[in-house]
């Protein structure tokens, strides 16, 4: 009997990969990779036991990881979702209702939508808090350049070791001017 990189047979890997797929019901799981068992108390008894085996439950977390990883939004994706909210640009939405009886997909939708000016807000203080605004930076400019003038204002009979003191207490005092 054949076997993978994870050491599972065919029928193990059809499981596992129907349990992901499925959303973690291992009777089903079992079912589809085992169609010989028709009985549903045999198949959870026997996808329990499955489940414990080291071996596939290695190869789910896995690929549950692998298909997360896959899903998460990186630092740039997310700049660039909130700006286009906050810039009013129309997105684009997808849903799907299901019958959970069968577990098929009854309807698929995508729809177009343009935020709201509620959203556009809500964006724009999500991207202040995380990049900072404008206004604050150009603070932070106008302090370091005031500090820079005033260390070069200082004596150059003053010693270096000096200058470095009074740049330090410029420095913490603007920095406790911040909260």
């Amino acid at each position: 009997m054949a076997k993978d990189e994870y050491g599972l047979t065919s029928n193990q890997r059809a499981f596992a990969d129907e349990y992901i797929r499925n959303k973690g019901n291992a009777t089903q799981a079992y079912l589809f990779a085992y169609p010989h068992i028709k009985k549903e108390n045999t198949a959870a008894v026997n996808a329990s036991r499955l489940l414990r085996n080291a071996k596939v439950s290695k190869y789910i977390a896995d690929r549950t990881k692998e298909i997360l990883d896959k899903r998460k939004m990186g630092q740039d994706e997310i700049i660039t979702t909130l700006t286009s909210i906050a810039r009013r640009e129309v997105q684009e939405s997808y849903s799907k209702t299901y019958n959970h009886l069968t577990g098929e997909v009854e309807k698929e939708v995508t729809y177009t939508f343009q935020p709201s000016l509620e959203d556009v807000t809500n964006a724009l203080n999500i991207l202040v808090k995380f990049l900072g605004s404008p206004m604050e930076n150009e603070k932070a400019k106008i302090q370091i350049k005031k500090m820079e003038a005033e260390i070069e204002s200082l004596s150059t009979r003053d010693d270096r070791e000096l200058k470095i003191d009074k740049f330090l207490d410029l420095v913490e005092g603007e920095l406790d001017e911040y909260p």
